[in-house]
């Protein structure tokens, strides 16, 4: 799991069932973009953490329209991103 993460760039994150996920503290930890995909995602700290300026956030509701355009989607984010924010 931590090998994987460090050899990516980026690492997808859904919304879960709980407010915080640790998969998120690993990621960063790894040196690799959360992209946040969630509507209603509270994260830890957001008073004293700009969390836009370094993880990249997604509505769900690109992801719902449909897999070609959740690709398209993706791949115009992240390829304006690749070494923006490691």
């Amino acid at each position: 799991y931590a090998a994987e993460l460090q050899s990516s760039k980026y690492c997808l994150h859904f919304r879960g069932d709980t407010t915080t996920s640790r998969r998120v503290f690993d990621a960063i930890a790894a040196g690799c973009v959360p992209v946040i995909i969630s509507d209603g995602m509270n994260l830890p700290f957001a008073a004293a953490v700009d969390w836009h300026s370094f993880a990249v956030f997604v509505p769900e509701s690109e992801l719902l329209k449909g897999t070609t355009h959740a690709r398209m989607f993706f791949q115009n984010l992240l390829a304006d991103r690749v070494g923006y924010r490691r």
